[in-house]
């Protein structure tokens, strides 16, 4: 009996880090497929939408790579200032935030 909670324990955690990992990557892949579809309508104004769009064109797709840089790069490193770990099996002291007992 012992040994089937211990392995539904195991697919449990495994299930939930598989869980974890699908909704981290894919606000990711949506960030990127997005920001992909909207620098291609942008390349199609920049190359034939004339002189007078041009400019523009060029600042709002050097925004989009900007901004997709950003929310991918610039999101995990604040996910990594306030302690979110992918692995919540194994306790670690270091780790966690400030908020994480606020009924106790």
């Amino acid at each position: 009996m012992a040994r089937s909670v211990k392995t539904q324990r195991k697919i449990i955690n495994t299930a939930a880090a598989w869980g974890i990992g699908l909704l981290i990557f894919f606000p990711i892949l949506w960030t990127i497929l997005t920001s992909f579809t909207t620098v291609l309508a942008l390349l199609a104004l920049f190359i034939f939408g004339g002189e007078v769009i041009r400019s523009f064109t060029f600042a709002m797709i050097f925004g989009v790579i900007v901004g997709t840089y950003s929310s991918i790069f610039v999101a995990s490193a604040i996910l990594l200032y306030f302690g979110v770990k992918r692995d919540w099996s194994k306790p670690d002291a270091t780790t966690g935030n400030q908020f994480a007992n606020i009924d106790s």
